[in-house]
């Protein structure tokens, strides 16, 4: 089964870094060099969003690029602690959202790096 995989990273020395290295294992995601926050519109809808760092609020643009059926899991907090949280959208407008333990993600952040 083919798994297309998206990912943007924020700081461009490591996701310049990333593509090499990936590429060299094997490996060939599609990377992206941009404001997390911002998701991956143009790519979307999405089965599956997995988010590594911690906004302290759900970002409501990742909503709008899920699939329906689809499911989200991000830690969401501030920097003393997040809940990961995992969402399902069941209908155009409509989630579910069920909490699954506390944990410690750097936070997420807005804009890019060089």
């Amino acid at each position: 089964m083919d798994v297309d995989v998206y990912s943007i990273e924020r700081y461009e020395t490591l996701h310049l870094k990333a593509k090499v290295t990936l590429n060299r294992m094997g490996y060939h995601p599609h990377l992206f060099y941009g404001d997390g926050y911002e998701g991956l519109p143009n790519e979307a809808p999405f089965d599956k969003i997995l988010l590594t760092a911690a906004p302290e609020m759900i970002p409501k643009k990742f909503l709008q690029q899920l699939t329906i059926g689809g499911w989200m899991v991000l830690p969401v907090g501030g920097s003393t602690g997040q809940k990961m949280i995992l969402i399902k959208r069941i209908g155009e407008e409509v989630f579910s959202q069920s909490e699954h333990g506390n944990f410690i993600f750097v936070p997420m952040q807005k804009g890019t790096e060089e």
